[in-house]
């Protein structure tokens, strides 16, 4: 389990993250729109980024795979090399991970240097990676984005087969329903809302007013807003991403 307490992350004077709590455990959903911080959380719970507050990582298991790029970018060699550096570091197969890179139909890239994939084999090397080494704890930031139906079912598939704790932090709402996970945080604008059960997924609702079981309140544009339980102006799960839902308000 990783613990956060009261974590907050400035960046140009202001709060990006504002005094989280929260503990992961298991399968792991954090859904937010673009620019609620998501990023920035998986960063600070690597360490890459400055942050006061408390994050907890249990003793002997600080093992943590990723998809973030900029994890694997700091060597310029080729994909395979990398592949058999992290493998040998992480008491890995690297096997595992050229086979992940096939069904991704992206074995091609192997002899091409890190630095030279496109943005798409960068996402998907990343993601190969994060899945196919041996890790206590996976990261993965926004792990769907951009891949055809073919690669979206394939990553699913995979992520769901992983047999370790996994945060996925995501704003698209529809993949949900095709997740094996236990528990769920929402997050906006730098603040989150959870643990809830996979069960309440179909219980929540935007909303204008506080109806009393408001498990989240935000302001967009100077206008309060209200993530309620059971009732409500709009089903959550009615809006493909979170940034549909954000669209909403603003509009």
């Amino acid at each position: 389990m990783i613990k956060l307490e009261n974590l907050t992350i400035r960046s140009s004077g202001k709060n990006i993250i504002n005094g989280l709590n929260a503990s992961f455990n298991g399968k792991t959903i954090v859904i937010g729109h673009n620019g609620a911080g998501k990023t920035t959380l998986i960063k600070a719970m690597l360490g890459i980024i400055n942050h006061t507050g408390r994050i907890d990582i249990p003793k002997n298991s600080q093992r943590f795979t990723t998809n973030l790029i900029d994890v694997y970018k700091i060597l310029n060699v080729s994909a395979l090399d990398l592949i058999k550096i992290y493998a040998r570091a992480m008491e890995s197969d690297p096997e595992r991970i050229i086979s992940i890179l096939e069904r991704f139909k992206i074995k091609y890239i192997l002899k091409r240097r890190i630095t030279r994939l496109s943005t798409g084999e960068a996402r998907l090397f990343s993601l190969a990676m994060a899945i196919g080494l041996n890790g206590w704890f996976t990261m993965l930031d926004e792990p769907f984005e951009n891949l055809d139906i073919s690669r979206r079912e394939e990553a699913i598939k995979m992520i769901n087969d992983l047999n370790r704790d996994l945060l996925i932090v995501t704003h698209d709402i529809q993949v949900l329903n095709k997740l094996n996970f236990s528990d769920m945080y929402l997050m906006v604008n730098g603040s989150m809302a959870g643990p809830l059960p996979r069960a309440d997924l179909e219980n929540l609702y935007l909303s204008r007013e506080d109806n009393g079981r408001a498990i989240l309140s935000f302001s967009v544009m100077g206008r309060n807003f209200y993530i309620n339980k059971d009732a409500g102006d709009y089903p959550i799960m009615s809006f493909h991403s979170m940034d549909e839902l954000i669209q909403v308000i603003e509009g």
